[in-house]
């Protein structure tokens, strides 16, 4: 209004009664609903049916969403349009994220029980369980040659697995 770009009698007329809406990070029991939502709308937009690994979803639902609604559709769209896997794991979410609650303190028996897809073969589910490993030892160690040792296989392994998994691997 001071700007002159906004009516000040359009003003008055919408501020009959003025409605005050916290931002995200103080609706905390909103942040559960809103995911799933927009997981619904944007797996029917994109005709997918990605789902949040239980660690990815905990870590959504702590996260101080700054950018309140619009910045959680937007990564939930980001997710499903960047995740080739039907889960969404933490390892996919943007590094910020990981600062509230690191990998490591995530349960690893969880997050291989939560992989394995009900009717997946085993050569599936032995891939997703080496792209996982392969993305926690990115994340804990500096080189290659640290990584192979993290995984007990060779330095030249270590490599061969990052070409093929380079778009899952944060580095």
């Amino acid at each position: 209004m001071e700007k002159g770009t906004f009516r000040l009698d359009l003003y008055y007329r919408l501020n009959v009664i003025p409605i005050q809406i916290p931002p995200l990070r103080e609706r905390k029991e909103d942040i559960a609903i809103l995911i799933n939502h927009n997981l619904e709308i944007i797996n029917k937009k994109y005709k997918s049916d990605k789902k949040l690994h239980p660690s990815t979803y905990e870590i959504l639902i702590q996260h101080k969403w700054s950018g309140n609604v619009r910045e959680l559709e937007n990564l939930i769209e980001r997710l499903i349009l960047t995740s080739e896997d039907s889960i969404i794991f933490p390892g996919f979410l943007p590094s910020h994220f990981h600062g509230q609650e690191s990998l490591e303190k995530i349960d690893d028996t969880l997050m291989i029980d939560n992989m394995m897809v009900d009717d997946s073969d085993l050569n599936t589910a032995l891939e997703q369980v080496e792209k996982w490993m392969m993305m926690k030892a990115s994340k804990q160690c500096k080189s290659t040659y640290e990584m192979a040792k993290f995984l007990g296989i060779s330095q030249p392994s270590v490599v061969r697995k990052m070409k093929k998994y380079k778009d899952h691997l944060p580095i």
